[in-house]
């Protein structure tokens, strides 16, 4: 039985916001890409603690080496909040990044196809080779962008999260928060 992907293995859409008040003015409503990151959206949109909060805010631009252009590149992080922890006074932000733990590791090489196989077992390798130089690719930038955000954060007094399948099952306990 395959393995359930939760970023990408599910419908998308627009959430409707239940509490407005909450989520930053002059955006567009969040829209979601995983069933993930809904569920992240519920969380931010009704708990309570959580006082304000925003999906992809333009404001927060980080600035990066980008490994793939050899250029400074812009990065914006996917969630903006603010919780107020119980019997505080002042609220912690934080900026947070959705990801699947498989797009913060190196995936493993493709094996080649042993000497002698026929024409079609070097396309498919060929074929895995290019997918995987992709995703090597793709776990360099993130890198590179998270670096960035985490420094951001530590300059700003805001609070850096990268929130993976692996970290945030609490999260959806209604009893906890980040």
């Amino acid at each position: 039985m395959a393995k359930h992907n939760y970023y990408t293995d599910c419908h998308k859409g627009r959430y409707n916001l239940l509490h407005p008040e909450k989520y930053m003015p002059n955006l567009p409503m969040p829209y979601y890409k995983s069933a993930w990151e809904r569920k992240i959206f519920v969380v931010c949109d009704t708990n309570p603690r959580i006082t304000f909060w925003a999906y992809e805010p333009k404001v927060f631009e980080i600035p990066y080496m980008s490994p793939k252009y050899g250029r400074v590149s812009i990065y914006h992080p996917d969630i903006y909040l603010e919780i107020l922890p119980e019997g505080a006074t002042k609220v912690n932000r934080w900026l947070i990044e959705v990801k699947p733990t498989s797009y913060a590791i190196q995936p493993k090489m493709p094996q080649p196809p042993k000497a002698g196989s026929d024409a079609a077992a070097f396309e498919r390798y060929n074929k895995r080779k290019a997918n995987y130089d992709q995703k090597v690719m793709d776990v360099i930038v993130n890198l590179a962008k998270w670096e960035a955000a985490s420094e951001w954060c530590r300059v700003h007094g805001v609070n850096w999260f990268i929130a993976t399948e692996k970290n945030t099952g609490k999260l959806f306990d209604s009893s906890t928060i980040i």
